[in-house]
């Protein structure tokens, strides 16, 4: 179908961002205001980790490739906590494999998805984004050739931030509109972690934007997109659980809601074996794996991870020197290709070789042999012969995929599932969002602990995310999927 055609009924059914954000900015359409957000940098290659004929391919996966095939220009996933935005990202690189450029906004968030940090990526600075900052690329090729653009986790994508990558791609694809004229894919949830935007900016963010959500991009005012909301929950399976969460992440009837969790959860400070302290503070988190290890009768023996070439040391998927004893709890950091564990797995060291770890399992009891993985960092290029974007090597890091994790903190949790989950607020949550992504990690409420009874205060809701996803709701019901394919197919 006609792109143009496509524009116009989804901007008549209300699909322009400005009108759902309720942003008053009415200037051009141009970027040049920009931000900072965390440290992003490149991303290791985990393709084999994952067994694509295995994913559950919803329509709207397929609606959603429909829609780019035909040249629309923004589409915005979101959901709630397990419910399939993940495998949704994977699912699309296979599917326009050779033409998607993949990003995310922090260096845990690209290692899960598979692609490069935004900011490596376009070659950003982590500081707020100018003019001046927007180069061009020795190699624009790849850029030009590019077919897609995902950005996962795109609720910690400030505003100034895509006005960057936009800038970028409009000076290195040569084509005077947003994101040069690349369609775009952004996947997030906004109830989750917001950005993290230090204090001396936030000022700069009120004057600019409004906020730092990127939704609030000014590469974005008046730009056309079709939003849509997955709503099946593929981490619980307990209805109880999953309805308490979503009442939780969207600050329904909160009174009632914490009451009804705080009675269905064990309030205590004595965790079980397999079961993650999750706090949100970095000193408690490790104070408590420090503590821990130091219980330990044996000795400690250290692995001292090997790095090669370019990658980015300040975000590594596993220590540089990973201390371990026999009897110490870990998290797996990456997917086992052979299916053994996945990424947020926990287990019991039991025995330490030269090269190998012998892990107990926590969910099952079984013990495997866990040996050194590689992570891949690389370089996207055009590649004439093919005719197709590929990836060449830029450096790697060898390591055991293990971390000491009888705690953790709740920014290092997101996007992990994990069976037995304890909660410890300590002085209480400090983020929007951060009390919920801490819950939705766990699979059901029997895996679930409380230090202490959580009560409203500890729940804080993004209102402005509650707002935008109230108008977000009413559009698609202007234009949902259903009918939007429909379109497509007409």
């Amino acid at each position: 179908m006609d792109p143009f055609t496509l524009i116009a009924v989804a901007t008549a059914a209300g699909f322009v961002f400005n009108k759902m954000s309720g942003s008053s900015v009415r200037e051009e359409r141009r970027e040049f205001t920009y931000s900072r957000d965390l440290v992003a940098r490149l991303k290791p290659d985990n393709r084999s980790e994952f067994d694509l004929a295995a994913i559950d391919v919803l329509k709207e996966y397929r609606l959603v490739k429909k829609l780019v095939d035909n040249q629309f220009p923004l589409v915005f996933i979101t959901g709630g906590a397990g419910t399939g935005k993940s495998t949704f990202v994977r699912w699309a690189m296979k599917e326009f494999a050779g033409s998607v450029l993949l990003g995310a906004p922090t260096a845990n968030a690209a290692i899960t998805a598979g692609g490069k940090t935004l900011h490596s990526l376009f070659q950003l600075p982590t500081g707020w984004i100018v003019k001046s900052h927007i180069k061009k690329a020795p190699q624009k090729r790849e850029f030009r050739e590019a077919k897609l653009l995902i950005i996962d986790e795109v609720s910690m994508v400030t505003a100034n931030l895509l006005d960057g990558i936009s800038a970028f791609l409009r000076v290195n694809r040569g084509v005077n509109a947003p994101f040069g004229g690349l369609p775009v894919i952004m996947v997030g949830d906004m109830f989750q972690l917001p950005p993290v935007v230090t204090k001396d900016i936030v000022p700069l963010y009120k004057k600019i934007y409004g906020s730092p959500k990127f939704y609030n991009a000014r590469c974005l005012q008046q730009a056309t997109y079709y939003g849509v909301e997955l709503t099946r929950t593929y981490r619980q399976s307990d209805q109880e659980f999953v309805d308490i969460l979503t009442r939780l992440r969207e600050g329904v009837d909160l009174k009632n809601s914490v009451a009804h969790l705080n009675s269905r959860c064990t309030i205590t400070d004595r965790v079980g074996p397999g079961t993650v302290w999750l706090s949100p503070r970095n000193r408690e988190v490790d104070f408590r794996n420090s503590e821990e290890m130091t219980r330990l009768s044996g000795t400690a023996r250290s692995y001292r991870g090997l790095l090669s070439g370019q990658f980015s040391g300040d975000r590594l998927p596993a220590p540089t020197d990973l201390t371990v004893k026999v009897g110490a709890q870990i998290m797996f950091t990456r997917n086992d290709v052979n299916k053994r564990w996945i990424n947020g797995s926990i287990g019991v060291v039991r025995r330490l070789l030269n090269d190998k770890i012998f892990i107990e399992l926590a969910e099952t009891g079984k013990i495997v042999d866990v040996g050194r993985v590689k992570w891949t960092d690389y370089h996207y290029f055009y590649n004439k012969k093919s005719n197709r974007i590929d990836r060449t090597r830029t450096g790697s890091y060898q390591q055991f995929p293990l971390v000491p994790a009888w705690a953790s903190t709740i920014h290092k949790s997101q996007g992990k599932t994990i069976e037995n989950v304890h909660l410890d607020l300590g002085a209480g949550s400090f983020e929007t969002g951060q009390t919920y992504v801490a819950l939705s990690r766990c699979r059901s409420l029997s895996g679930l602990t409380l230090s202490r009874p959580l009560t409203v205060a500890d729940i804080i809701v993004d209102y402005e995310s509650k707002q935008f996803y109230d108008g977000l709701r009413q559009i698609i019901k202007k234009l949902p999927p259903k009918k939007m394919m429909q379109t497509l197919a007409g």
